[in-house]
């Protein structure tokens, strides 16, 4: 299994697309290069981390329409957080925070290390499963053709 890290920003429409498609495991944040899980075999894994205060299952129903295992990390470090969390809270309690939930997706990331490593442990986990339980062949389409 391989493991590396790639910067989305400024890659190719299609070289996204063979990266998504080549990857087992794709671990990151919240954001639009997770529309790109389109493009994942099934039995891979999405791990997505989560701003503070904030859930979409916009990538966990791609996922699951895909047949992607899906993983969310949340992320409610307390060092990390500000005032504006109290309004959160408020929100929350209020029971409108759905919502307002989307002033709240531009905040950064933090996940716990622990959270981290335990959804990648599960990944890894799945993925080799899946390896031993599963023979197919998903290479149809002509965009993968060299």
């Amino acid at each position: 299994m391989n493991i590396h890290r790639i910067e989305m920003f400024g890659m190719t429409y299609a070289d996204q697309v063979k990266e998504f498609y080549t990857d087992d495991i794709i671990l990151g944040g919240h954001g639009s290069a997770m529309a790109n899980v389109f493009f994942m075999r099934p039995r891979s894994v999405l791990i997505e981390c989560n701003p503070p205060y904030f859930y979409e299952m916009c990538f966990a129903n791609i996922a699951f329409i895909s047949r992607i295992h899906y993983i969310s990390v949340t992320n409610y470090n307390a060092t990390k957080t500000d005032f504006t969390f109290k309004k959160a809270n408020h929100l929350y309690e209020k029971g409108t925070f759905f919502r307002y939930r989307r002033q709240f997706a531009s905040y950064n990331i933090y996940p716990s290390v622990l959270s981290v490593v335990s959804a990648v442990s599960d990944a890894i986990d799945f993925v080799e499963y899946s390896r031993c339980s599963f023979i197919d062949n998903d290479m149809w389409s002509r965009v993968f053709i060299q």
